[in-house]
């Protein structure tokens, strides 16, 4: 069973979403990406959340971009540069939904929170 990478909790109104990736200090994978910002989505509909808490767990709040190569990531030699133009427009895009959610949000931050890190606090 795949590790489940954002944690969940309503407590009184408040969302709260944990990145769950201590063992790499919670370095941001896509995948990771993919189900904050989903969570997120999801919250902004939710009438029952009045406020969003984003925490780490571990010791870190978050290292920033996770950089690990992998099969599913091309070289920079291998991208053009309308490939990266495409992958900067989409990381903007996402990380709107964070800037324009209508609700209050805190990074409740810990230990190291550096790089993209610091983008979502």
């Amino acid at each position: 069973m795949p590790q489940q990478l954002i944690l969940t909790d309503v407590t009184s109104g408040v969302l709260t979403l944990t990145l769950n990736r201590p063992e790499k200090l919670n370095a941001l994978s896509p995948a990771l990406l993919d189900d904050l910002f989903a969570a997120l989505r999801a919250a902004e509909d939710d009438e029952q959340v009045g406020a969003v808490i984003i925490k780490g767990a571990g010791r870190a709040f978050c290292t920033g971009y996770d950089i690990t190569p992998g099969p599913d990531r091309q070289s920079p030699s291998e991208r053009g540069i309308r490939d990266d133009i495409s992958a900067m427009e989409r990381n903007q895009g996402r990380w709107r939904i964070l800037w324009n959610l209508n609700k209050p949000t805190i990074a409740q931050v810990h230990g190291y929170c550096v790089a993209g890190g610091t983008d979502l606090a």
